[in-house]
């Protein structure tokens, strides 16, 4: 899990905090923190709370982009599934185009 943040924190959710780190932790969640220019004190708590690990670096950040920046996307065109898609249109159609609209007549007495 990534969490962007300036970590800025209100006192009184301290506790709170603390234990939701201890559950990422028992769970195995790997969090990972992207920090948005955090205050020294801020950092220092996350860093007990998380670890030193959990930071996002510089050039980790910068790797990752020039990774993405080399991937594109490669796929064809569903021509099957375009294909299938026009003869069932067509099929429809022609059902329209035949068949007649079912008229209602009453019984003759007998």
């Amino acid at each position: 899990m990534i969490l962007v943040s300036d970590l800025d924190d209100s006192p009184f959710d301290l506790t709170r905090l603390a234990e939701e780190a201890i559950a990422y932790r028992r769970a195995r969640i790997d969090l990972r923190l992207v920090t948005l220019n955090p205050s020294r004190e801020d950092r220092e708590l996350f860093s007990r709370l998380m670890g030193p690990k959990a930071f996002v670096g510089h050039r980790e950040l910068l790797a990752n982009s020039e990774l993405e920046e080399r991937r594109t996307l490669v796929g064809s065109f569903p021509a099957a599934l375009a294909l299938s898609a026009a003869a069932l249109l067509l099929l429809l159609a022609l059902n329209e185009r035949l068949n007649a609209r079912l008229r209602w007549r009453r019984a003759e007495a007998a």
